[in-house]
């Protein structure tokens, strides 16, 4: 769903929503997670966001959910005083690999004209790094097996099906198949034409949302359904026993030092656990905090309801 703001025929605002299901008291509820919004920048600081903000939140009755939220975008919801904490997760962020060419420039735009000794600095360290890493790689027992897809097959979802009675979002294996089909992100080299008429950032060099299936002594144990975004490394859904964490951990350890990743970020708690107690692949790590708002279309006993949300969960998946 777009809702477009113009003046005198021009663009000069957009609020993106992306409409979903969610299961309360086992029930479904049609609802709306808010994702992009902009505004010109000639055009900032008028109201217009609040505007299509309200404009959403009085057509879906405050059926509204929020998350993977910037500052200024979470002070904007706050300030409808429209939106309450639902949940909140704790994560870890791991630096596998020196990326300095990537992340000084985007901290500290006036430091842009050292790029050339910022990315000759990471070579030479990441080649010295990765020989490490490649020593230290977790090795797998032989009845191991890693299956990589590109789709959710029947036989998958019937092993994901029982552990989504515990989610909120429970999305069916047509929309997980849509999400793997459709991202919003386009794997080349640098933006084109079309891509610089977007307002968000739709390129990146490497975009890969692989399934794996991993199976033990020929039996299914997990599914996974990555996110790889340039060298960052996100796990959008992860569906598996806590008594697997190790193997889990381990194989995306190894997708870690195989596809050269230098940030890995995951909220699943057991995950996260995991690699706070288990930090000799990463040369630090930080961690991180995810919250997820609701608004006040919902029922009352929404908090009171024993489900999590996965980290693909709203439009993350798609990015």
């Amino acid at each position: 769903v777009l809702y477009l703001l113009f003046k005198e025929d021009k663009l000069i605002a957009y609020r993106l929503l992306l409409p979903d299901t969610v299961y309360i008291n086992n029930e479904p509820m049609h609802i709306t997670w808010l994702s992009c919004m902009w505004v010109h920048h000639t055009e900032r600081r008028k109201g217009h966001a609040q505007k299509l903000s309200n404009l959403a939140l009085d057509k879906w009755e405050g059926k509204i959910l929020y998350t993977n939220f910037a500052p200024e975008s979470h002070a904007l919801y706050q300030s409808l005083n429209s939106f309450q904490s639902l949940r909140k997760y704790e994560g870890i962020r791991g630096y596998a690999r020196l990326n300095l060419t990537t992340i000084i420039p985007q901290r500290k735009a006036v430091l842009k004209i050292f790029t050339p000794l910022f990315k000759l600095t990471d070579i030479i360290f990441n080649a010295l790094n990765d020989r490490k890493l490649n020593l230290s790689k977790p090795k797998l027992a032989t009845d191991i097996e890693v299956v990589y897809e590109k789709a959710i097959d029947e036989s998958t979802y019937d092993f994901i099906k029982p552990f989504q009675q515990k989610e909120f979002m429970r999305r069916d294996r047509k929309t997980l198949n849509w999400i793997l089909k459709y991202p919003w992100v386009i794997e080349m080299d640098r933006p084109d034409e079309a891509a610089k008429r977007y307002y968000f950032s739709s390129v990146a060099k490497r975009f890969e949302q692989p399934v794996l299936k991993i199976f033990q002594s020929e039996k299914l144990i997990a599914v996974l359904i990555l996110t790889i975004r340039d060298e960052t490394l996100k796990i959008a859904f992860a569906y598996f026993k806590e008594e697997h964490i190790t193997i889990i951990a381990d194989i995306i350890l190894q997708i870690i030092i195989d596809k050269k990743i230098s940030t890995l970020t995951t909220f699943h708690p057991l995950l996260t656990k995991h690699f706070q107690n288990n930090k000799s692949t990463f040369l630090f790590t930080k961690p991180q905090f995810s919250q997820y708002m609701y608004g006040k279309g919902f029922p009352r006993n929404i908090l009171s309801q024993p489900y999590h949300f996965q980290e693909g969960d709203s439009d993350v998946a798609f990015t």
